[in-house]
């Protein structure tokens, strides 16, 4: 145990700029935003906020305080994705690019420790960050919003918390795919990765067209994967209803106890256990 933390500590130490990128992508937004309040202030007078003159019920404020979180974390979820994709390939490769590799694993440690807590915190570093800055972006929009009009703030921790799962689920697979293409490739491994994805769609889309086999995309498969599903609900009844709106939430949560679900958790296992294999095996430098 105390030799898995040391490793942590010594990857947190060795990655902490590259962790904190969602850090200082969420505090720019916020300096932007404070920005504008202070040039608004200064313009105006006083701070206002336009609203278009809508007038809209204490229910459908809530129903679109759930839409806008979970947009919001749709966004901190790409950024947080797109950093753990350059974490992964840091984390197998970046004592490669510094020629240090032999020295890093000579370490009285075994394999399987030394990629698990570079794993660990690839994976949970990337996940508790994002779910900690998302949280705080809730309470400030719930905050925000209970200037304009009082919202259920329940809405906005349901969206939260559905949207850290799914992201979460999202992250495990994209991360662990790279995970296994920087394991494979010591340089250029996003990009060899990539090609080895668009490689396979074509040569599915020349047997299509040649042999008309009917193979499924791949691309669209993987899209399926990574692709955070928001159910709308049925098309009747008030949208933005007590209803309708407890029916999509339903729904939400039914869609993670799935087979789609366990299907990535399986992939990615598989991911993690191949850049395992390929990494043990390989020459170092």
């Amino acid at each position: 145990m105390k030799q898995c933390k040391a490793l942590i500590r010594k990857e947190w130490q060795t990655h902490k700029g590259s962790i904190l990128i969602p850090l200082w992508f969420t505090g720019a937004i916020y300096v932007m935003g404070l920005l504008g309040l202070i040039i608004n202030y200064i313009r105006e007078g006083r701070i206002t906020i336009v609203t278009g003159g809508m007038k809209v019920s204490a229910m459908e404020a809530s129903a679109g305080l759930y839409g806008v979180t979970h947009a919001l974390m749709a966004m901190l979820g790409m950024v947080s994705i797109i950093t753990a994709v350059i974490l992964a390939d840091g984390m197998i490769n970046g004592a490669f690019k510094r020629k240090c590799e032999i020295l890093h694993l000579s370490q009285p440690v075994t394999m399987l420790k030394v990629l698990g807590s570079k794993y660990a915190l690839l994976i949970l570093g990337s996940v508790i960050l994002m779910m900690g800055l998302s949280l705080i972006n809730s309470l400030v929009l719930v905050g925000l919003a209970n200037f304009w009009m009082p919202v259920n703030t329940y809405y906005a921790m349901v969206a939260w918390l559905q949207g850290s799962i799914g992201i979460t689920l999202s992250l495990l697979v994209v991360a662990s795919y790279y995970w296994l293409s920087a394991a494979v490739f010591k340089r250029k491994s996003f990009f060899m990765g990539t090609l080895v994805i668009l490689g396979i769609e074509v040569a599915i889309a020349i047997l299509n067209y040649t042999a008309r086999l009917g193979i499924p995309s791949l691309m669209e498969y993987i899209g399926s994967l990574v692709t955070i599903q928001v159910y709308p609900g049925p098309q009747t009844g008030n949208p933005f209803g007590p209803l309708l709106l407890d029916s999509i939430i339903t729904r939400q949560w039914q869609s993670f106890v799935s087979w789609q679900t366990l299907l990535k958790l399986v992939y990615s296992a598989v991911f993690f256990l191949g850049g395992y294999w390929f990494y043990n095996r390989r020459e170092l430098s």
